[in-house]
């Protein structure tokens, strides 16, 4: 091994990629413009001090969230994921794979794709309802009730 223009990964001989040459596992990349990400796959740097991967791309994630392999937006600590997109959980919820903006502050959980408050209503098949005896609602199908049995009204 020549020193000058190689480097050892993990007991291979690699060639150098630059100035400032890395080890990914066995290979060896340019630490300017690469960066190595889990399982020795190495990505283009597209981003100032990557920290993380998402796919095949490097990203920071002090600004950035990663949704199904896709580098998206940080809203801070109130970001969460939505399918392939990120949302502020302080506006948004996440319904049915779709962000739907909260209405009402109170409107924290999703009814198909609508928004409730589930100290007063409850869900029942995708239908929005009012709670009839406090959080001890229940719901027989589509109606709010006191309790259910098998399927019947009580």
């Amino acid at each position: 091994m020549n020193t000058v223009r190689d480097v050892c990964c993990d007991g291979v001989t690699q060639t150098k990629k630059g100035a400032n040459t890395k080890c990914c596992g066995s290979v060896s990349y340019n630490g300017d413009s690469e960066f190595c990400c889990e399982r020795g796959n190495i990505v283009n740097n597209t981003v100032p001090n990557p920290n993380w991967c998402c796919g095949n791309q490097s990203m920071n994630t002090d600004d950035h969230i990663c949704c199904n392999n896709v580098v998206c937006t940080r809203y801070g600590k109130s970001t969460a994921c939505c399918g392939s997109q990120s949302y502020n959980t302080t506006k948004s919820v996440c319904c049915d794979d779709k962000i739907v903006d909260i209405s009402n502050t109170d409107d924290t959980m999703c009814c198909g794709s609508k928004t409730f408050n589930p100290i007063t209503k409850i869900c029942c098949i995708d239908m929005v309802q009012t709670r009839k005896v406090g959080l001890n609602t229940q719901c027989c199908g589509r109606i709010a009730f006191r309790s259910c049995y098998r399927n019947m009204l009580r």
